[in-house]
């Protein structure tokens, strides 16, 4: 019976530690399933750390601001009532379902060349504005005359410019000379050097030379160019030449603040003798009056006959341009009388927005005021940024079938808007760091148990295997006794 019950016991804890065996596999198996749970939330952790979000910004990213479809398509102080379109890659406008229902309006199935005027505009303008259609019809009108006269002034600008241009002439330095002419005994036409005398009498001509340098010049620059010159020539001369209480070997070399070339040296005589092209650099050097660097990099100065037909001209362009710029003021006032600046800056947004969706078409997409939504499409260029500049070639007049837009379109890639900027998705960070402790810790507490119930099992086991180990001796020795009285 003794024998009999051990082996029964043996047999017990047996398949007792085959079942610790089993259950060891079964948790390490699950602790390997946390192990990859654990490295698959620390990749999406890491991904989510490169995540990038648009932003849009007015000081080149120094500050930020969620890009959103409303910041870019209704009028607001970050786009500063202007418009952002969100565009297709056929150049059709994007739009909500508030906007398309207003779109509808003026081409129901999305086309270009819908119509923008008249009863249909200042039905839309009232809805969006709350503002009176009697008024908006009324303010259309002064607006019209006021955006002619915005032309008519860019016109007379231009106009002016080109006048003023066409009536200058670039010329080297010493050619100034030229136009100076004859200054006492100083031939500014001349490239030679002129003797000036001793120290004194050199000093004497020199203290009258810039006051006749710019008599001279009177004809041939501007006021505010004349004024520069006669700095130019007054400061130079005087501080190079007269208050410095040089020696007169000094006052020939020019030591004092070493112009290059040297105008003043002294000759064989021992007088002071002036290098008329180095002088009129020394002068044009300190000048600030209006210049251009050539193609090799030398620089030109402008003159002009102030009494040529070229400026006559000029001149008459920018009285034109005075009273365009009057007339401009006027139409602005009109408008002024019957909205604020606000308002106006509004209005105009809106007739920007909209007259680029009956130029140009336009598509509904709701989904668009998500701002994920919105933020990804741009991101995969699925949309595009555009920008309208009203366009000088532009004539209501004109017949449809010769007609250009009223606008010019630029589209480009979100990214490549100066005032669009990729940074790091700071709250995808946070969530996801808040999401990856989260898990994190509910996987450290699974292994954690995980640990624990092993190594109960495997105490468990090594005390089953003791235990084995001593029954199976009890029966070794119990075989050897009962063979031993069998044999006997």
């Amino acid at each position: 019976m003794g024998m009999g019950a051990s082996q029964v016991r043996l047999l017990q804890l047996t398949n007792r530690n085959l079942q610790l065996g089993e259950d060891l596999v079964k948790l390490s198996n699950e602790k390997m399933e946390l192990s990859r749970a654990k490295n698959k939330i620390t990749l999406e952790y890491n991904k989510s750390l490169s995540a990038k979000v648009l932003k849009w910004t007015n000081n080149a990213g120094v500050s930020c601001t969620n890009l959103s479809y409303s910041l870019l398509m209704r009028p607001n102080s970050a786009n500063q009532n202007r418009p952002y379109l969100l565009t297709d890659s056929a150049g059709k406008v994007i739009l909500d379902s508030k906007y398309a229902e207003y779109a509808s309006m003026i081409s129901p199935d999305g086309r270009a060349g819908g119509d923008w005027s008249g009863d249909t505009k200042a039905k839309i303008l009232a809805a969006l504005t709350g503002i009176s259609e009697d008024k908006i019809k009324n303010y259309d009108s002064t607006y019209a005359t006021a955006e002619e006269a915005e032309k008519a002034l860019e016109k007379a600008k231009t106009n002016r410019d080109k006048a003023l241009e066409n009536a200058r002439t670039y010329v080297n330095p010493e050619k100034v000379g030229n136009y100076i002419g004859k200054v006492g005994n100083i031939d500014f036409t001349s490239s030679s050097s002129i003797e000036l005398g001793t120290r004194t009498e050199a000093i004497s001509i020199l203290n009258t030379l810039a006051s006749g340098m710019v008599n001279a010049m009177k004809n041939y620059l501007e006021e505010d160019d004349l004024e520069k010159f006669k700095t130019a020539c007054e400061e130079t001369i005087k501080n190079n030449y007269i208050n410095n209480s040089l020696s007169t070997d000094e006052l020939f070399n020019n030591t004092a603040t070493n112009p290059v070339p040297p105008a003043i040296k002294k000759n064989s005589k021992g007088n002071a003798e002036l290098d008329v092209n180095a002088f009129l650099k020394v002068i044009m050097s300190q000048y600030h009056g209006t210049q251009k660097s050539t193609d090799k990099g030398n620089i030109q100065y402008a003159v002009v006959d102030l009494k040529s037909d070229k400026y006559q001209a000029y001149l008459d362009a920018q009285e034109a341009y005075e009273t365009a710029k009057a007339d401009l003021a006027s139409a602005k006032d009109a408008n002024s009388q019957i909205f604020d600046g606000e308002v106006q800056s509004k209005m105009k947004f809106y007739d920007q927005l909209f007259t680029a969706i009956s130029e140009n078409g336009w598509k509904e997409n709701d989904n668009i005021v998500d701002e994920d939504y919105f933020n990804q499409s741009l991101q995969n260029n699925n949309y595009f940024i555009t920008t309208m500049s009203y366009n000088d070639s532009y004539d209501p007049e004109c017949d449809a079938s010769s007609c250009t837009y009223k606008y010019n379109y630029e589209q480009d890639l979100a990214s490549n808007n100066e005032q669009i900027v990729m940074v790091n998705d700071e709250e995808i960070r946070e969530k996801a760091l808040t999401d990856y402790t989260y898990q994190k810790a509910i996987i450290n507490s699974k292994e954690t148990k995980i640990d624990q119930r092993m190594k109960d099992k495997e105490t468990e086991q090594s005390a089953l295997l003791k235990m084995i180990d001593s029954i199976k001796q009890v029966l070794n020795d119990d075989v050897d006794t009962y063979y031993k009285v069998f044999s006997a």
